[in-house]
């Protein structure tokens, strides 16, 4: 038996520019968040163990400046090696981009790392007037 020949009027054709143009976005979004990402935790920090503290709160966080502090008492932030002056200028010009109570630091510590590299950046958090500090650290391991 043969198959009856019956021509079905052509589909509209679909227009790929608009997908084509969300998922460029997309690969773009991913890229830039995951270099933030790198950048901003690319060194090895061996970070303290914590009996005792509570989580911060997340909801209220609105900028947060993160300093690594390596064992060798180094201090970066972005991946870029700073001074406590550079620390400071930092600080000041996040200050005056928005109110103290908006803005939180955010030391990654390594256990190894000598108080004395820290020192100086807590009192530039002072001078700078930003009282929301927190330090990094793992939770103790339960019994």
């Amino acid at each position: 038996m043969r198959r009856p020949n019956i021509q079905r009027p052509g589909g509209m054709p679909i227009n790929m520019t608009p997908m084509i143009d969300v998922v460029f976005q997309l690969i773009v979004f991913f890229t830039a968040t995951s270099t933030i990402a790198r950048n901003e935790f690319n060194q090895s920090v061996e970070l303290p163990v914590a009996r005792k503290g509570q989580d911060r709160d997340e909801a209220s966080q609105k900028a947060k400046v993160t300093a690594n502090v390596v064992e060798s008492g180094e201090v970066y932030i972005a991946a870029r090696l700073t001074s406590p002056a550079q620390f400071e200028e930092i600080l000041r010009a996040e200050r005056a981009a928005r109110p103290a109570d908006e803005i939180e630091v955010q030391f990654r510590a390594d256990r190894a790392a000598p108080y004395r590299a820290v020192e100086p950046l807590l009192l530039a958090c002072a001078r700078a007037g930003i009282w929301r500090v927190s330090f990094a650290v793992k939770p103790a391991p339960s019994p």
